[in-house]
């Protein structure tokens, strides 16, 4: 943590698991202007994430949402509410990579500050905790298939999604309570998180060590361990499904379509977690690194690391569909479907119908 004192007034650097570092404090120490390309290019750049973000997250929730088998399954309903969560953040995202361009401080009332940082943070916790449900809803149907059913089953689903944005905007109300618009030393004001009383610096200290632990490290390692296990089962027991005694049940074609999906479906929800920690990995470091360094240490706060970082957390909430679109033949011919209406209806079918094997069998699977 980075604190500034000037005249016995502190002001801490809230160096957050929020979408948008706040930047404008760069400027007490150097001000740093960047010049007009830059920002054309980056404008164009952040706008281009924003708009691939919203309409593939939106299409995500729509074909999941219309579609009445893909709402059956506990991952599908997990994955549209990763999907809502991006939309969240990337919507209420955008006052902040307008103000960040600017570099003008904090332009709008106390309450938006309260409000819009508050939307950003739960949908960042709801999006982690999905991602860590999605996990064990896989190691479960997985490692212990029959026992996957007492607790992901269709019945749960709405205690499920509702208990995850409760636990997010439980964890999240730190950030409406104590949220507040504060002068800087360059006149500017900035939006940043202020705990009351005389020890508000150990307060932050400790409340941001727990929201990097229980929001970044600990879903890391959970993630890590079960997806290894997963792969594990997957990668290197195929030969037991082949002899187990309910191959002898089924087709073999069927089964290597089985074991073919299951494993690309694992690849997608690995390639999303990885890329949501990849992303977020550079704030960590950045508050870790102010945090434990002496203040003679190289500063490392500049307007390209936080480019840079608000690049690649962007990209996380963007992405997703993508890979969705990557990993998973579903996935992929519904975007399709959707995308491709103002082709012929005969090509539309076409693609529907060599994948109709394929999709049945992950729907199959992903049940199991």
């Amino acid at each position: 943590m980075v604190t500034m004192t000037e005249e016995n007034h502190s002001y801490e650097v809230d160096f957050t698991l929020n979408i948008t570092p706040n930047f404008t404090l760069l400027s007490e120490k150097t001000p740093q202007v960047a010049s007009l390309t830059a920002i054309v290019l980056l404008t164009l750049l952040f706008s281009v994430i924003v708009v691939v973000g919203l309409v593939g997250n939106c299409l995500t929730i729509a074909l999941v949402l219309r579609n009445s088998k893909m709402r059956q399954c506990v991952t599908n309903v997990l994955i549209v509410n990763v999907a809502v969560s991006d939309v969240i953040i990337m919507s209420f995202g955008v006052p902040e990579i307008v103000m960040f361009f600017l570099n003008k401080g904090w332009l709008l009332q106390a309450v938006a500050c309260k409000v819009n940082r508050f939307f950003l943070v739960v949908a960042l916790y709801s999006s982690v905790i999905s991602l860590v449900v999605i996990c064990s809803e896989r190691f479960c149907g997985i490692l212990f298939p029959f026992k996957v059913y007492d607790v992901f089953i269709k019945r749960n689903l709405l205690p499920i999604v509702t208990l995850i944005w409760f636990i997010s905007g439980l964890c999240g109300l730190p950030v409406l309570l104590f949220n507040t618009v504060i002068p800087t030393l360059n006149g500017y004001d900035t939006c940043q998180i202020v705990f009351p009383g005389t020890h508000r610096n150990r307060t932050f200290f400790i409340y941001k060590c727990l929201e990097s632990i229980l929001f970044y490290f600990l879903p890391l390692m959970t993630q890590v361990t079960m997806y290894s296990m997963i792969s594990r089962r997957l990668f290197s027991s195929s030969k037991k499904l082949w002899d187990s005694e309910s191959a002898s049940k089924l087709k073999k074609w069927s089964l290597r379509e089985t074991i073919k999906t299951r494993r690309s479906v694992v690849k997608m929800l690995v390639a999303s977690v990885g890329l949501y920690f990849l992303s977020y990995s550079p704030i960590q470091f950045q508050f870790f690194y102010q945090t434990f360094t002496s203040e003679n240490s190289k500063d490392i706060r500049s307007w390209e690391f936080f480019v840079f970082a608000m690049i690649l957390t962007h990209i996380n909430s963007a992405a997703n569909p993508i890979l969705y679109g990557i990993f998973s033949q579903r996935y992929k011919v519904k975007y399709q479907s959707y995308l491709c209406r103002c082709g012929s209806n005969q090509h539309t079918k076409q693609l529907i119908s060599t994948s109709t094997k394929s999709t049945r069998t992950e729907e199959t699977e992903i049940k199991s």
